[in-house]
């Protein structure tokens, strides 16, 4: 499904919420309708770590 971006000098948190309510949605990204507070726990650690290695 297209998306239609518009880029800004600032985004806010209804930008993001849109976005999650996009991928979340029946015609949105299967993974990210089965996904759960459990499921995401599983990889936080590592993804973590990949930021901090990124940021130094």
């Amino acid at each position: 499904m297209p998306v239609d971006f518009m880029q800004k000098e600032r985004y806010t948190i209804e930008d993001l919420l849109d976005i999650m309510r996009l991928l979340r949605s029946p015609q949105g990204c299967q993974w990210d309708r089965e996904q759960t507070h459990q499921s995401i726990r599983s990889n936080f650690l590592e993804e973590t770590h990949e930021v901090i290695e990124a940021i130094n």
